[in-house]
């Protein structure tokens, strides 16, 4: 198979999709309202066309593949139950509504240094992802300050760098704090890693929640949210799931 034809498996219930040989382009609406919920993709994919996976609301969390560099209009809109997602490297533009009405979208993951093209100017917080303030974009060491400086990237309720980024079964890693040390977020906790390292994390309005010394892995049971973590005496943002 070299073509999937507009919207060819609407409303079908798949559960997995595996892609296999050469798929450069997914076409418009090939997976409108379909069940699928994993997705592997093919090794060369390169747009994900309008509405190719809008209203999948079995998909809760998306690692879009390295290869992708368009992400069309509405491409996942309305897939309500997406939590996560994870963009590519060489992404260079998404399209207006890609992700509107993703209600539960908290966590952006952008894998690249230069922030991607918005396709509709203005259309960041009103369309793209809705109420961008509510969510937080993790981006590359060293990108943080290109992302604030971005029309409508900037609007992001918090901008995290991270050293590692999530794959399926691991979570990202926050950039080293120290030389010495350590500290990124995990689900329900933050971890702290150092050998007899002092550390403290607080709120992001100064209120400390913990503090130690450290002594190989550290775990503190946390609720979700941004925390600022300060090992070895320099600080990070970590994020808890």
């Amino acid at each position: 198979i070299k073509t999937i034809g507009h919207s060819a498996f609407n409303g079908v219930n798949i559960a997995n999709l595996r892609f296999e040989g050469s798929f450069p382009e997914i076409t418009a609406g090939a997976f409108y309202a379909s069940g699928v919920s994993n997705i592997e993709w093919a090794e060369d994919v390169k747009t994900i066309e309008s509405y190719a996976f809008a209203h999948c609301s079995s998909i809760t969390e998306l690692y879009l593949p390295s290869t992708l560099e368009t992400i069309g209009t509405s491409a996942f809109s309305t897939c309500g139950n997406l939590k996560k997602v994870v963009l590519p490297e060489n992404l260079q533009v998404i399209s207006n509504y890609a992700f509107k009405s993703c209600s539960d979208l908290n966590d952006v993951y952008s894998k690249s240094p230069i922030a991607p093209t918005l396709d509709y100017a203005g259309a960041f917080s009103l369309y793209v992802f809705e109420n961008p303030k509510a969510k937080t974009l993790y981006v590359p060491e060293g990108a943080k300050a290109a992302y604030e400086a971005a029309a409508y990237w900037k609007n992001f309720g918090a901008i995290v760098e991270v050293s590692e980024f999530p794959s399926a079964g691991r979570e990202a890693v926050i950039a080293d704090c120290s030389e010495s040390g350590r500290a990124f977020g995990a689900a329900g906790e933050a971890v702290v890693e150092g050998n007899n390292v002092p550390y403290a994390i607080f709120r992001t309005d100064g209120t400390e929640v913990a503090s130690g010394v450290a002594e190989g892995r550290t775990t503190i049971p946390l609720p979700a949210g941004i925390y600022v973590a300060s090992v070895g005496g320099k600080a990070r943002r970590i994020a808890v799931r």
